[in-house]
């Protein structure tokens, strides 16, 4: 999951699983954009993370790139390439 800003608040792009039963939530304070994907889609370029004590799989900047331009179609070529120019930057707060 990544979030960019959008014109009225942020975007929240999420990737959950192809399967049957498989579901995105209703309501969200945010708008939210869910991709589906399977296999490796789901297990590579992911970091476990914790967030106030929460378990939870984010993407790493690896992955976020190659995710925004293979859905550039949905998402926009301007993310994309946002993101790719981003992602110096976004490494470095990495480390810090």
């Amino acid at each position: 999951m990544k979030a960019r800003s959008a014109g009225s608040g942020a975007c929240v792009l999420r990737t959950g699983p192809s399967e049957l039963g498989a579901f995105a939530p209703a309501h969200t304070p945010v708008k939210l954009r869910v991709f589906r994907a399977d296999g490796d889609g789901l297990t590579l370029g992911i970091d476990d993370q914790f967030i106030d004590g929460v378990p939870v799989k984010i993407t790493n900047i690896a992955r976020t790139i190659v995710d925004c331009f293979k859905r550039r179609d949905q998402v926009g070529l301007d993310v994309a390439i946002e993101a790719l120019r981003n992602a110096p930057r976004a490494a470095y707060r990495s480390q810090i």
